[in-house]
């Protein structure tokens, strides 16, 4: 974990953060930005070791697009269906170059993107998926 920007707002004694974090699986490592909630009383440091436990499958297809070409793209939709563990599944839609994209993936509504939004974003021209790198705003 590189960076802890505290967003302020708490729900429920729980504060979002978005992190910088190296994501490691075996000799395999990704660097992103993600978010999680925290209790009040917790202090996370940069260096801190988090273990998580994601789905093999969604791994490897995160894995696999951070392999392909990344750059900006802006967000045209978001569109929430379902949840995955605690967090809604968002369907973004992005637009890059005039070319439409799907990121699809867990996020947490209160530091989730807009429409309008720039991120940093990893895509497959073939595929038109794409996954977060990184948000604009950190």
């Amino acid at each position: 974990m590189k960076r802890i920007p505290l967003i302020p707002i708490a729900i429920h004694e729980q504060k979002p953060v978005l992190l910088d974090v190296t994501v490691s699986n075996g000799e395999q490592s990704i660097a992103k930005t993600v978010n999680q909630f925290i209790r009040d009383h917790m202090q996370i440091a940069a260096g801190t070791q988090i273990t998580i436990q994601p789905k093999k499958e969604d791994l490897d297809r995160e894995m696999s697009l951070l392999q392909e070409k990344q750059g900006s793209a802006k967000v045209t939709n978001v569109a929430f269906a379902g949840v995955i563990g605690h967090l809604p599944l968002a369907i973004i839609q992005v637009e890059r170059n005039g070319m439409l994209y799907e990121v699809k993936q867990p996020i947490d509504p209160i530091t989730s993107v807009l429409p309008g939004d720039e991120l940093w974003v990893a895509y497959h021209e073939m595929t038109r998926q794409a996954t977060i790198v990184k948000y604009a705003s950190i």
